[in-house]
């Protein structure tokens, strides 16, 4: 069902017969995340959370992911429309970190099989170690989100 108010399109969703957030009131507790980056233009309102961007304009409101030279859409908002903008990001992260992280750990064993570069394997073991501080920084954030 779509709604109309004060000139947005709202996407209201019922799944499982849940009633989810609409896409303005996302918005708006996007703007309440602590950590979050709220954006003022003449003709559109944003916030930039953990490489998420959430964008509100006269055609209603997009989420965007910020990974790219040109950003990318994000369509399946399931997510940040049942639990909230903050746990869709943070699911979002964590399954990009964990994407990141078996391409890491490939790297590791082509290198220790093929090239034996002491050097690149540093790195790739410096990457790891950094991107698993942050994967168990944002699964921590979720569990305490799952637990309220």
């Amino acid at each position: 069902m779509n709604l109309q108010n004060n000139n947005y399109n709202y996407d209201y969703i019922l799944y499982q017969e849940k009633e989810y957030l609409d896409l303005d009131k996302m918005f708006n507790e996007a703007r309440r995340v602590p950590k979050s980056v709220y954006l003022e233009y003449k003709d559109e309102e944003a916030v930039i959370f953990k490489g998420i961007k959430v964008v509100r304009n006269e055609d209603g409101v997009q989420i965007y992911n910020t990974d790219h030279d040109m950003y990318k859409r994000v369509y399946d908002i399931r997510l940040f429309l049942e639990y909230g903008f903050e746990y869709g990001v943070l699911s979002f992260c964590s399954e990009k970190y964990q994407r990141k992280l078996k391409k890491i750990e490939d790297a590791v064993q082509g290198e220790i099989s093929k090239r034996k570069n002491h050097k690149r394997i540093g790195f790739l073991k410096t990457s790891r170690e950094t991107l698993i501080q942050k994967y168990n920084e944002v699964t921590r954030r979720i569990k305490e989100i799952e637990g309220r």
